[in-house]
């Protein structure tokens, strides 16, 4: 099915050509985000378009905020808002990503009554960013399996509970339930907040100063909310004299500072400290001042690779030993999934999305969640495999790349053993390329 026809295609062009103004990567970029939103009004509808970018500041401001407090308040914008407001590549890429399934699924699918069904419940209420990425990670798995060859079908809502995704092969079917789960447990959210607030913390002092500095802060037992302003102070303490390097140890917090570029001194982008790392690393926040305006990159990688004339970047980083697991939250969602299944179709595959953000654990906490699936999967035969999609972000050739990783555990008791072409297909990793949506 046609999605765009060729007049709006023209549009379209005409208007990232525009946007752009001669940068030709630019206008690239402009042509695939500008198509992008085109497809998603005109599948999900104007009604639905205008909620979703309600708030939406088109213009791009010149230079980031001196006060890092705004990164303290609740995001409650809506999706496409949230999304596309900063600029920051992997959330453009994620819009890309969404019109790219929608295209892709609609021939031979029944997309339509989905996002129908979707917009019917969103209709009389706010709408909730975590139900549209569930949305799209149901759009997602459907597109990667019609990629494989199989038939996907999405199973209406009824009264009764009913499974998400209906997949068939000439040799069979099965059903689908998924899940989306956030990192982020309770205590998690509480210590998350204290480390932004740590972090907004130093970086606004750095910008009472006039100070350029790295500073990462370690803490060897898990936050609690006194231990703000504790290491707040002892930033300050250290950043008014001005030394090149200083670190500091109180009981098991540690501060360390590494001076930067001098303030307002203009200096390339491929001069500032290499982005923070490591597996206790929990997060991170810069900020600089850029000559070119609107500024063109926004995220660490590429501003590194890139050779901007900047000013005042400075960084703060948190790297923590203490990190909640996910392991007990993720289990839950795996019993739901098969009490779900158990009730509606009977037997069937449970596909759970983790998104861990910039947290550096992920591994780890992965690795607890394997480790403990043979045994929950015991007593569940009639699941016949549980998938956990990772995704990622990565920079290439100076673009922002999403891409899943799929963990498989299928289970060796099952009483619905998959057909052989459904189980192949699950067990084989399918990319589904970007070709142009205006193709």
């Amino acid at each position: 099915m046609v999605i765009l026809t060729d007049e709006e295609k023209r549009s379209i062009l005409a208007r990232a050509q525009k946007m752009a103004a001669g940068n030709k990567g630019s206008e690239r970029n402009c042509q695939e985000l500008c198509a992008a939103l085109a497809i998603i009004e005109k599948t999900l509808g104007q009604q639905w378009y205008q909620k979703a970018t309600r708030g939406l500041t088109i213009e791009i401001p010149e230079k980031m905020p001196t006060s890092h407090d705004h990164l303290l308040r609740d995001d409650s914008r809506p999706p496409l808002t949230r999304l596309l407001m900063g600029g920051v590549p992997s959330n453009i890429a994620r819009i890309i990503q969404f019109a790219t399934y929608i295209q892709e699924l609609s021939d031979e699918t029944n997309i339509q009554d989905k996002i129908d069904e979707y917009i019917r419940q969103e209709r009389r209420c706010d709408l909730s960013f975590e139900h549209f990425i569930r949305l799209v990670f149901e759009l997602k798995l459907a597109a990667i399996w019609k990629k494989r060859g199989l038939a996907v079908h999405f199973v209406p809502k009824q009264k009764k509970v009913t499974p998400d995704l209906e997949v068939a092969s000439t040799n069979g079917k099965t059903y689908v339930e998924c899940k989306r789960k956030d990192i982020h447990t309770k205590l998690s959210k509480e210590l998350g907040d204290i480390y932004t607030r740590i972090i907004v913390g130093i970086q606004n002092e750095m910008s009472k100063l006039r100070l350029n500095y790295s500073v990462k802060v370690t803490l060897d037992k898990e936050a609690k909310i006194e231990d703000i302003n504790s290491v707040i102070s002892i930033a300050h303490e250290n950043l008014v004299k001005r030394t090149e390097h200083f670190r500091e140890s109180r009981g098991l917090i540690i501060v360390e500072g590494i001076q930067l570029a001098s303030y307002d001194k203009i200096h390339s982008s491929k001069e500032i400290p290499e982005e923070p790392s490591g597996p206790t690393l929990y997060d991170y926040d810069y900020y600089f001042e850029c000559q070119i305006h609107p500024i063109p990159i926004h995220d660490f990688l590429n501003l590194r690779k890139s050779d901007l004339p900047i000013r005042n970047f400075r960084v703060v980083s948190v790297y923590s030993v203490f990190a909640p697991t996910i392991l007990q939250s993720v289990m839950y969602s795996i019993r739901d999934a098969s009490t779900q299944l158990l009730e509606s179709s009977g037997y069937g595959v449970v596909a759970i999305e983790i998104s861990f953000g910039r947290t550096k654990s992920a591994e780890t906490q992965i690795k607890q969640v394997l480790d403990n699936l043979p045994v929950l999967l015991t007593n569940m035969p009639h699941v016949s495999a549980v998938l956990i999609f990772l995704e990622e972000t990565f920079g290439e050739a100076g673009k922002t790349h999403i891409a899943t990783r799929c963990l498989r555990n299928f289970n060796p008791l099952t009483s619905h053993k998959l057909p052989q072409d459904i189980e192949l297909a699950m067990k084989t990793d399918v990319s589904i390329p970007h070709k142009s949506l205006l193709d």
